[in-house]
């Protein structure tokens, strides 16, 4: 079960006191989506991410949301969304919630550096000044997979020097 990118947004909103930008809950989102559908199998939220300047954008967020500029969003942008359930979200709140306790507000600048991974899915998909370009499922679930990769790469590198 996928669910409405607002409804995502409007959960961490709650969580931050509403105290995200577009930016920030742009980028919590998409790291959220990238998690969630490599432990689950399916995508956390519904349509697609672009690559656009700024990093991975989902249009239908950044519509709703791109009057506050920079700014924290108001809650009022997603007052008529439907909120999630616990009994039937339980997987997707904890991902989020998780998330927002990794990346509180004011993480811009380093999710930023997350999601602008020269070996990520945006860099694979980014060209310069365009819209439009959809990242694809498959290459979010690569993005994980070599970031699992680089992992496991730098814990034994430790391991073996000391």
């Amino acid at each position: 079960m996928t669910i409405d990118v607002l409804q995502a947004a409007k959960c961490l909103g709650r969580m931050s006191s509403w105290r995200f930008s577009n930016l920030e809950l742009q980028k919590i989102i998409y790291i959220c989506h990238m998690l969630y559908f490599s432990q689950q199998g399916e995508p956390l939220v519904k349509g697609h991410f672009q690559a656009w300047d700024y990093g991975p954008v989902h249009p239908k967020l950044y519509h709703r949301l791109k009057r506050f500029g920079s700014s924290s969003i108001d809650q009022s942008a997603l007052r008529n969304v439907k909120d999630l359930k616990i009994d039937l979200h339980r997987d997707m709140i904890n991902i989020l919630k998780e998330a927002f306790e990794h990346f509180p507000p004011g993480s811009g600048p380093k999710l930023v550096a997350i999601t602008h991974w020269e070996k990520g899915a945006w860099a694979k998909n980014y060209i310069c000044g365009m819209k439009d370009l959809v990242i694809s499922h498959d290459d979010i679930l690569e993005e994980y997979k070599q970031r699992q990769t680089e992992k496991l790469r730098k814990q034994e590198q430790k391991e073996n020097e000391q």
